[in-house]
């Protein structure tokens, strides 16, 4: 069974932005795919088994507040 979990973020501006989030979220165990709206800040992560805890450290450790 997949899960989704959708996170706002703040301070993504711009596609390098999102494509640093995404790369570096789907790195994370358990995360399947993730997607990015630039415009509203919403990050959504799909998959299972992962820790949300270690998406928004990642988040976080990019420079981004979550």
């Amino acid at each position: 069974y997949s899960e989704s979990e959708t996170i706002s973020v703040k301070g993504m501006t711009c596609s390098h932005c999102e494509e640093s989030v995404i790369k570096s979220l789907k790195k994370i165990t358990g995360v399947k795919d993730v997607s990015v709206e630039l415009k509203t800040g919403e990050v959504e992560i799909e998959g299972s088994g992962y820790d949300l805890d270690e998406i928004k450290k990642t988040i976080i450790d990019l420079g981004f507040k979550v």
